[in-house]
């Protein structure tokens, strides 16, 4: 019995041990899964290592700017007025009074000594619609609304009787070879003078050999002559001869 009262007391005796040193053990020694760092020993002479732990930087405190106003946004220049880009009226112009004087000058400069050249009404109806043909498609051409210079001479039933011998009677001129034409730009900022305008048209002709012979052919006694001004400043001009 005695023995058995022993060996209790003896047990309560190490499990309070136990108990008591598990407290101080945590106590000094610090919570568990924590490692106590070991201290190394610098050598005399050697400066001790730089900690490796990261430096914590204070936070930045950033200070929005506002920007004043009135300073902030400048005042766009005014933005100039384009001026309007001068349109020429082809209305401005008188193309009847052109193709007279081109008619006179045509007389007096290239056909001098050779007769002048009698005006015939259908002939200028269909030299008319050539000009007006080469003004709407905007270029000169003898080929226009799909019409060659003989179909013209056709359709204005003109060919058969149009049809002039070369100056030494060899030969007979037809179609393309009884037609100038040409094309001239005027100058938008001027009144259009119709005298001036058909000097130019003829210096046009002049200049060129083959316009020339056709104008001087001394078989031809009739002529056809019709002048289309366009509101881009360009004139069109055709003489078809008979």
């Amino acid at each position: 019995m005695v023995n058995k009262v022993l060996v209790l007391v003896l047990g309560a005796v190490v499990i309070a041990s136990l108990v008591v040193g598990g407290l101080l053990g945590m106590q000094f020694g610090g919570s568990v899964g924590e490692t106590t760092p070991a201290v190394t020993a610098t050598p005399a002479g050697q400066s001790a290592p730089a900690s490796t732990t990261p430096a914590t930087s204070a936070p930045t405190t950033t200070t929005a700017v506002t920007a004043d106003p009135t300073t902030a946004s400048s005042t766009p220049d005014p933005t100039a007025t384009p001026e309007p880009t001068p349109t020429f009226s082809a209305s401005s112009v008188n193309t009847t009074a052109v193709e007279g004087h081109l008619r006179v000058a045509i007389d007096e400069e290239v056909r001098s000594g050779l007769g002048s050249l009698a005006d015939e009404a259908t002939l200028g109806k269909m030299a008319q619609s050539h000009s007006d043909a080469m003004a709407d498609q905007g270029y000169p051409a003898h080929a226009a609304n799909g019409l060659s210079t003989r179909a013209r001479y056709e359709k204005f039933d003109r060919y058969n009787h149009c049809r002039v011998p070369n100056d030494d009677n060899r030969g007979i001129r037809d179609g393309e070879e009884l037609e100038v034409i040409t094309r001239i730009t005027l100058e938008t900022g001027d009144d259009p003078n119709e005298r001036v305008i058909a000097d130019q048209l003829l210096a046009e002709w002049t200049a060129d050999e083959t316009a020339t012979e056709k104008l001087s052919l001394q078989n031809a006694k009739k002529a056809g002559v019709g002048v289309t001004v366009t509101d881009d400043g360009y004139v069109y001009a055709t003489v078809d001869l008979c």
